[in-house]
């Protein structure tokens, strides 16, 4: 009875970090989307609002649930204080900052840091470029996520599954 508690527990084990691991890409994979549809709230800001950018910022959070919104609240907050830094460091550093929650790989997070270099200081039509340019590659990224995603959700739960069959054949 105690082994069949142990094999029970074993797989549920498995089990939930496959489910754990799924859970991150999904999670990974909103958080591209969220980003496209930011960039696609500041386009809007900028473009027809013709919104300074701290309003900008202020105005696309309010619209925006999750860690974007905090964002951009955090870096309107930052250029409020105006410590003589420049956006494009404020943006950086507020995005590096949460790095980790986000879950973008290098790539990603280098797109979403150069975004900040240039708001700000150019004509509309320019950061209207930018913005596309980058909401271009970030839909791309997402393309490519949502391609490989099934495949690596198989594969997680695959694995996760035989690793625990591989430990119960250890411990029985």
């Amino acid at each position: 009875m105690l082994k069949l508690f142990g094999i029970l527990l074993v797989l549920s084990a498995s089990w939930g970090y496959a489910g754990a691991l799924v859970a991150q890409l999904n999670r990974r994979k909103k958080h591209l989307f969220d980003c496209g549809e930011m960039l696609e709230l500041l386009m809007g800001e900028i473009r027809y609002g013709k919104t300074p950018l701290r309003e900008a910022f202020l105005q696309t959070a309010s619209r925006l649930e999750g860690c974007f919104g905090e964002i951009l609240n955090e870096i309107a907050e930052k250029i409020a204080k105006n410590n003589y830094r420049s956006l494009e460091l404020v943006w950086k550093e507020c995005f590096e900052s949460r790095q980790k929650e986000l879950g973008f790989t290098k790539e990603e997070m280098e797109v979403v840091k150069n975004i900040g270099k240039n708001l700000g200081y150019l004509d509309i039509q320019t950061q209207m470029a930018h913005l596309t340019m980058y909401q271009k590659q970030m839909e791309g990224f997402l393309e490519q996520e949502e391609k490989t995603s099934k495949e690596k959700k198989k594969l997680y739960r695959s694995l996760s599954m035989v690793a625990g069959v591989m430990v119960i054949l250890l411990l029985v």
